[in-house]
């Protein structure tokens, strides 16, 4: 079964689905349980599923998560068995959960596919150490995907001083200024957004290469704003648009 907070309606349930979660599939709730209940771990949020340690869990449930915690018995045979099937049939990062796990097990579900084994009672802390290396995966993938089919305009020059850095400069703030409009009338009047921030972003680091540090500054500062009020503190962007404003000063 899935765990719903009695104070959302059928409708933010629905919504909140939509998200890229992580799935936890526990056979009770202990320890920090009430605090994973509509938490969110390294920027994913979490979903419980509370079912045996032996039930078996359907791949195509998992597909689209960004990582799933299995509980694993380890005096149950048929439970590390279920483990193991499960990590064969899937891509998902699987992370295994046990009371007290020895070595030798460990050992054994890091071979069997095993993304990290965390001890239970979960607790918030080891999730986070645990998903990161998730959360950086993802973004490195969605990074990837926008590249591989992003355009791309050479500037060829045929000798030195010929103005091919000046030309390219302003061509990347022409489509920096382009896709900050773009992203502002598709948010429509809201103060803050993510794609806003990115827009911003790409502006800077445009305004910047082309020497025009107040106006890179004012830039940044906006990507800044815009990305921290909707972003995760260790989303790569974010991080990128700091790092951008300790440069510029």
């Amino acid at each position: 079964m899935s765990v719903i907070n009695p104070n959302e309606t059928a409708r933010s349930w629905q919504t909140a689905k939509r998200e890229t979660a992580v799935q936890l599939y526990l056979s009770g709730v202990e320890g920090d349980s009430a605090d994973l209940l509509g938490a969110k771990v390294a920027g994913f949020p979490l979903s419980l599923n509370v079912i045996p340690v032996t039930d078996w869990i359907d791949p195509e449930e998992i597909s689209a998560a960004a990582a799933a915690v299995v509980q694993i018995d380890a005096d149950t045979p048929s439970s590390i068995k279920r483990f193991q099937k499960l990590a064969q049939s899937t891509t998902t990062p699987l992370i295994a959960a046990a009371y007290d796990p020895p070595l030798s097990l460990v050992r054994s579900l890091v071979r069997s596919g095993a993304h990290d084994v965390v001890p239970l009672p979960l607790s918030i802390e080891d999730l986070e150490t645990s998903l990161a290396p998730v959360a950086d995966g993802l973004s490195q993938q969605q990074t990837a995907a926008a590249a591989s089919t992003a355009k791309l305009v050479s500037v060829i020059k045929g000798v030195g001083g010929a103005g091919a850095t000046a030309l390219s400069s302003q061509l990347a703030l022409r489509f920096a200024q382009s896709a900050l409009s773009i992203a502002e009338g598709n948010r429509g009047d809201l103060p803050n957004s993510a794609s806003s921030g990115e827009a911003w972003l790409a502006l800077a680091r445009a305004r910047h290469a082309a020497g025009d540090a107040a106006a890179a500054r004012e830039a940044c500062g906006q990507a800044v704003r815009h990305l921290a009020a909707t972003l995760d503190d260790a989303h790569p962007s974010l991080a990128d648009a700091r790092a951008l404003a300790a440069i510029l000063g």
